[in-house]
């Protein structure tokens, strides 16, 4: 009856790819025994190969090296290939702090990771079953988690799959008793000073006594409930996504109008997408982060920034939002500090290719002043031949430049200015500067200078363009 049930499961869910791996963790409880049993028995049926590795905490000394020996001779007797791998939870935790319980889940997944990987990419099976559903949606829910921390377990995440999420903790006893399988009993189990054995031992039997005796069903049936509206929500993201966001270095760059237009729901799954696309996985990350990423890209302030697990960066600037990694993050910044390449003089007339920018400008000599009202726009500009002090070259901004902009009284400070025209950070050691040996003509793209303005009095003027230019990136 279990066996099918199981199977039934795992076949809904398409848990077990045939011709896949898997490597089944095993601490010796009645969940993993049971696990190890159930897939055994099903390998003839999907055709998969199944490996199981224990994890040594290092928490309980002998009784922990009994563990390890106890599903060792368990393996052995199946014939089954077994790893043991010893992680120091204890020294690892005084090195980053934190919660044991966390800490401890992080290095036994870091450690199932890596035989996983030894064996062939094969995927992780837990023995995780319907109690500790309900247990996992409580604790989430008492947490503060969003909508997919409510919807708690799903069949398969990521690279883990939970075969058992079918059954309950008494019939997996059940089920031991019958297969004559005599689990360990891990003693850490029965501390109540780790909040999930709080949540087990006190919490459940008190809501169940007094509130809903049928409460691991209820809470199972919610996590159902959430997680399917959850997937919804994922899917429509993902549609669209293309739409939304573009690609950039290493990361995603939002527009603020198209993201502010967003419902709230769709905002925080967005947001969740692309922190998961940039850092790999969605481990690290909850729904704090993904609120503090959202109210700061709604902010009206032009430039905002925080950072993120995993080295990676949220980035309002004026119009654009970015998530992006702190390398190239700290790269645009180490270019707006410093400035990169020489400056190149351009070629008069002719095409004059900065490899800097990406952009090829063009330069061609005209005889009188011309009807040129509807031609010039923020990507083609005309100076007065006679007021240039040739020749000209193209470069980035330096510290101290100043600019007088068409039409101004005086000049001004050029970062100032790029501040004002709302030029993002990341774009305006990216925006090149054409001038002469008098200064600044033009912040490409952008603004020309006063200098060089034609008149009635111009016999002849020099004309540049930039072609393969957006300045909306």
């Amino acid at each position: 009856m279990i066996r099918a049930r199981v199977r039934e499961w795992i076949e809904y869910h398409r848990l077990l790819p045939p011709d896949g791996n898997i490597v089944a963790a095993c601490s010796g409880g009645p969940d993993s025994l049971a696990l190890v049993d159930l897939l055994e028995s099903m390998r003839g049926v999907f055709g998969f190969d199944l490996f199981v590795a224990h994890v040594d905490h290092g928490l309980r000394g002998e009784e922990s090296c009994e563990d390890a020996e106890y599903v060792r001779q368990f393996c052995a007797d199946l014939r089954l290939p077994f790893f043991c791998g010893r992680v120091e939870v204890k020294k690892e935790l005084r090195r980053r702090g934190g919660s044991l319980e966390e800490v401890a889940r992080q290095l036994r997944y870091q450690y199932l990771r890596r035989i996983a990987g030894e064996v062939g990419g094969a995927w992780i099976a837990t023995g995780h079953h319907r109690d500790d559903q309900a247990e996992t949606l409580l604790m989430n829910l008492l947490r503060g988690s969003g909508g997919r921390g409510l919807g708690a377990m799903r069949p398969k995440q990521g690279d883990v799959i939970h075969p058992l999420l079918c059954l309950g903790r008494s019939e997996i006893e059940a089920y031991c008793r019958e297969r004559n399988i005599h689990p360990r009993h891990d003693s850490s189990n029965d501390e109540v000073e780790f909040r999930r054995n709080r949540v087990r031992h006190e919490l459940m039997p008190l809501l169940q006594s007094r509130f809903n005796p049928a409460l691991t069903d209820t809470l199972c049936r919610t996590a159902d409930i959430l997680s399917e509206g959850q997937d919804f929500l994922r899917g429509y993201v993902e549609e669209h996504l293309q739409h939304w966001t573009v690609r950039v270095d290493d990361g995603y760059r939002l527009e603020a109008k198209v993201f502010s237009s967003l419902p709230v729901a769709v905002q925080r799954e967005l947001l969740m997408l692309l922190l998961e696309k940039c850092r790999g996985d969605a481990r690290g990350l909850f729904f704090a982060h993904v609120e503090q990423v959202r109210e700061l890209f709604l902010k009206d302030r032009g430039f905002q920034q925080m950072d993120l697990p995993g080295n990676w960066q949220a980035r309002k600037s004026y119009q654009d939002l970015f998530i992006e990694s702190v390398k190239s993050a700290g790269a645009d910044q180490e270019r707006e500090r410093l400035g990169h390449g020489d400056p190149i003089q351009l070629e008069c007339p002719g095409d004059t290719f900065l490899p800097d920018f990406g952009i090829l400008v063009r330069c061609t000599l005209h005889e009188g002043n011309g009807p040129l009202q509807g031609i010039l726009d923020e990507r083609r500009v005309a100076f007065d031949r006679e007021s240039l002090q040739m020749p000209m070259v193209a470069r980035c901004r330096r510290p101290g430049d100043r600019f007088r902009p068409l039409g101004a009284p005086g000049t001004r400070k050029l970062k100032k200015m790029m501040i004002d025209l709302k030029i993002p950070l990341g774009q305006r050691d990216r925006t090149p500067l054409i001038a002469d040996a008098a200064g600044l003509l033009w912040v490409a793209g952008w603004r020309r200078s006063e200098r060089g303005r034609l008149s009635a009095n111009t016999r002849g003027y020099i004309m540049l363009e930039l072609l393969n230019y957006d300045n909306t990136h």
